[in-house]
């Protein structure tokens, strides 16, 4: 398994519950499908594991599919945030 991790650059939010990190991320087929475990570093505190999902938003085209992961029980994640799962 390898981990990969995403530093926050900006959240939005979407339908749905949650937020959306970016930035987005190329999709692969190794990367995990539903929900999954994911550590989440926020600045001047451990890490802790919440419920990630990923979402794959553009699948057409010319350019390779992109996704964004949502976290689906925080609705805040400031700028800065490192998020970490294993693939």
């Amino acid at each position: 398994m390898t981990e990969r991790t995403l530093v926050v650059t900006d959240t939005v939010t979407g339908r749905g519950k949650g937020v959306l990190l970016l930035p987005k991320l190329i999709a692969t087929p190794t990367q995990p499908r539903g929900s999954f475990v994911a550590r989440l570093t926020l600045p001047d505190e451990p890490p802790r594991e919440v419920v990630a999902q990923l979402e794959v938003s553009h699948v057409r085209g010319p350019l390779p599919p992109y996704a964004l992961l949502r976290l689906v029980e925080i609705a805040d994640v400031p700028v800065g945030a490192v998020l970490a799962w294993d693939e």
